[in-house]
């Protein structure tokens, strides 16, 4: 008994065990199936209905593992609650219900059904009208009076075909009929047609053809109305009254999901003739999905259905039809533009935020640019001071520093123009970059009379920013092919002197602030660089007009200083008798004479440059200054059998008399000097237009070009004596030219070797003229 000592506990043991097993075992059970609702238009009963379309069922059902199909019979009362509930996933229908639900629900598709009859398959359908053959109705026109009774009136081949082609025909069901009404299947339909209750009838195609198998009826005992003008239909495999039409439909809807519809719908083609689906339910299979619009337009034009609903539909029926649906998306319109708005305001706000940190850095990144540009144009203008002022080839430091500042601005020229008259002005220097049109040399401001007009009134010409230039100016900076330029004035001893040309072949939009940054300060720089320029060579001239003056000086004072220590040496030998000593001393009273008059000559004239010297002009009379010097001088012209002749002409000028009276009598004491003895000197005054005309003509000895280009410069010698012998520095005619432009004249000589000069100086014949001749006759002196 031992080895069964302990078993009582074993048996305890286990059956704990088992119990705990049995009762804790996890729970694995299989998923149940998706059940899939397949509704059908049940126009022959429920019965019926399924008895055919279980067996479609089951074969889904038995190729799609997961779902569970079931066949749900619906009326045409009860199909929108079906539709609208979404209790139904399919639908295989009549082509009249899937006509209105693929409009009403957009229902689509997947496939249309086809029957077989006498070796004949088709997938479309119709409608069949027939009375007794002994009725003697042969046309539709004869129904007129008649009764009819159709079989469905949710049936395209019971009833909606037949009233469509009874309409062409102009027969009007519901006023040309005796009675009409509906028998609910086709079998009534037709039983009630051959008993005599009704006159006509009408079914769906095929339905003669199985009453008449089942030996229900005999189609001989029926006569099958046709239209008028009915084509024959050789192919069709059944008794037909109206056009043909696709067959029932199998559809589904948009909330069936498309991977379920796909695989349903290649498993309902793939059924064959010979498989039980298609056994029951008394078709050969399925087809490709047929175009329904034409069961559509039928359906539109004897407004059945949802069609006539449509037709008849008002806005305010349509919202109260769907009031729920309208709410719902009056609804979500509300929320989804509370949405919009709160997405807006942020968004604005967002927007509003981005933008001013964008605005905040592009200020930042435009100042950090304006500094960098600041830097390098000082920069660039500090590098030009420099050169300028260090280096002494002018050319050399204009090419370095606009290399520089094309680089920088983008320019393809710059021209600098020095005026060498009122009128006109001429390039002193050009940089071009690159290949640019040729510029003439020579401005002329009369062709352009408004560019100087605008740089001294508005300080610069600015292209294309100065929409307001004159056409000249735009004309002749087209030709230079600048798409934007800058001119700035030149300003030289603080007098306008030129102007620059700054220009480039493309706009750049920030050519204001390079403006402003750099050209308006270089072109100061230049106008200093220039100003030095033209000091420097206006002193390297006045140093060697002071040499050659000195030498001059020196030469003319050594002459007559020699003649005068020798007159002092024979003095001082006591061998001179009376006579010949008095002959002596008038020698040396000369040469003093001379020398003294050399001396006043050279320092009237350096009064004159250092301005001591000014002229006081007022209205004086022309007869004035010139009458008295013909007295003076008429002693000295009859000494060499010189005849003066001057014509009293009652004009004044506006000049100061006493230079004046200085001019005239040097210039006729000049003519005199140089006119041989039985010569003529001829003095004479006329008005030519707003200045007076004074000439002083001899026949005398005459000169030639070179000693007129050298008459009124200073250190150019002019080694000549007069007819007599006189001597003369020339300084006369350079104080009298210095004269005549300080009263606001003018003075040229026209002279011909052998026959004699003539001197002409002009005065204004009026207060205020002959300013703008004066400025440009101190230029040509200078």
């Amino acid at each position: 008994m031992k080895p069964f000592k302990n078993l009582h506990i074993t048996i305890a043991v286990l059956a704990i065990t088992l119990f705990f097993s049995f009762y804790f075992r996890p729970a694995v059970s299989r998923a149940e199936d998706t059940l899939i609702k397949i509704g059908v238009f049940a126009d022959e009963g429920n019965e019926t209905c399924h008895r055919r379309w279980d067996a479609t069922a089951d074969h889904l059902s038995g190729l799609m593992p997961g779902f569970k199909f079931q066949i749900v019979p619906v009326m045409f009362n009860d199909l929108r609650t079906h539709l609208e509930a979404g209790t139904i996933a399919f639908l295989i229908c009549d082509p009249q219900i899937f006509a209105e639900v693929q409009a009403e629900f957009r229902a689509f598709c997947l496939a249309t059904m086809k029957t077989e009859h006498g070796g004949k398959t088709s997938s479309e359908c119709g409608s069949v009208v027939f009375v007794r053959k002994s009725s003697g109705i042969k046309t539709f026109q004869e129904l007129k009076n008649k009764k009819f009774l159709a079989s469905h009136p949710g049936s395209l081949g019971g009833w909606s075909a037949a009233m469509h082609e009874l309409k062409k025909e102009s027969v009007t069901p519901e006023t040309d009929f005796a009675s009409f009404n509906f028998a609910g299947a086709s079998e009534l339909s037709v039983i009630a047609v051959l008993n005599g209750i009704s006159d006509a009838g009408s079914v769906k195609t095929g339905a003669l053809e199985k009453l008449e198998e089942a030996g229900k009826i005999k189609i001989s005992d029926l006569r099958i109305l046709k239209p008028a003008n009915f084509k024959e239909k050789p192919d069709f495999p059944y008794a037909l009254s109206t056009e043909l039409y696709p067959h029932w439909a199998f559809a589904c809807f948009p909330k069936t999901k498309s991977e379920l519809a796909e695989k349903a719908a290649g498993i309902i083609l793939k059924i064959k003739a010979e498989d039980k689906a298609a056994k029951d339910a008394g078709i050969s299979g399925w087809d490709a999905p047929r175009d329904y619009s034409a069961v559509a337009d039928v359906l539109k034009d004897i407004e059945i259905g949802y069609f006539a609903m449509l037709r008849n539909m008002t806005p305010l029926k349509l919202i109260k039809r769907h009031i729920y649906k309208v709410l719902a998306l009056i609804g979500f319109i509300a929320f989804l533009l509370i949405a919009l708005a709160y997405v807006l305001r942020n968004n604005r706000i967002i927007t509003e935020a981005r933008k001013t940190i964008e605005k905040e850095l592009e200020e930042r990144k435009k100042i950090e640019s304006e500094r960098q540009l600041k830097r390098e144009f000082q920069s660039i203008i500090a590098e030009a001071l420099q050169l300028f002022f260090v280096i002494e080839d002018f050319n050399d430091c204009f090419q370095m520093v606009f290399e520089r500042v094309s680089r920088r601005l983008k320019l393809h020229r710059v021209l600098i123009f020095e005026d060498v008259s009122p009128k006109s002005a001429k390039i002193i220097y050009q940089f071009n970059a690159g290949a640019a049109p040729l510029v003439s040399e020579k401005f002329d401001y009369a062709g352009l009379p408004s560019w100087k007009k605008c740089l001294v009134e508005e300080v610069m010409i600015n292209y294309p920013q100065n929409a307001s230039l004159h056409e000249e100016i735009k004309s002749y900076i087209s030709a230079l092919g600048a798409g934007q330029l800058l001119s700035l004035p030149l300003y030289i001893n603080n007098a306008y002197s030129g102007f620059i040309i700054f220009s480039c072949a493309e706009s750049d939009p920030l050519w204001d602030e390079y403006v402003i940054s750099l050209l308006f300060p270089l072109t100061n720089v230049l106008s200093a660089t220039l100003e030095k320029k033209r000091n420097i060579e206006n002193l390297r001239q006045l140093i060697g007009t002071k040499d050659k003056f000195l030498t001059i000086l020196a030469h003319d004072l050594k002459s007559p200083m020699a003649s005068f220590s020798m007159l002092i040496d024979m003095l001082r030998t006591n061998m001179l008798g009376e006579e010949k000593k008095n002959l002596t001393l008038d020698g040396i009273k000369d040469s003093i004479s001379t020398v003294i008059k050399l001396i006043d000559s050279v320092v009237m004239w350096a009064k004159m440059q250092s301005g001591e010297i000014t002229a006081s002009r007022a209205s004086v009379s022309i007869d004035s200054f010139i009458e008295p010097n013909v007295s003076l001088l008429s002693g000295p012209a009859s000494n060499k059998n010189i005849t003066l002749e001057y014509q009293k002409c009652d004009l004044t000028a506006f000049a100061d008399s006493s230079m004046m009276l200085a001019v005239v009598r040097n210039l006729i004491n000049n003519a005199i000097k140089f006119t041989r003895p039985g010569g003529t000197v001829k003095i004479s005054a006329c008005l030519a237009g707003e200045f007076v005309k004074i000439t002083v003509e001899d026949d005398g000895v005459g000169m030639n070009k070179a000693t007129i280009d050298k008459l009124f410069k200073i250190g150019e010698k002019i080694v000549s004596r007069g007819t007599a012998g006189e001597r003369g520095s020339g300084f006369g005619l350079i104080l009298c030219k210095d004269f005549v432009i300080k009263n606001g004249g003018d003075m040229i000589v026209e002279s011909e070797e052998g026959k004699g000069s003539r001197f002409i100086f002009t005065l204004s014949a009026e207060e205020g003229r002959g300013e703008t001749l004066n400025k440009s006759a101190e230029a040509k002196a200078r």
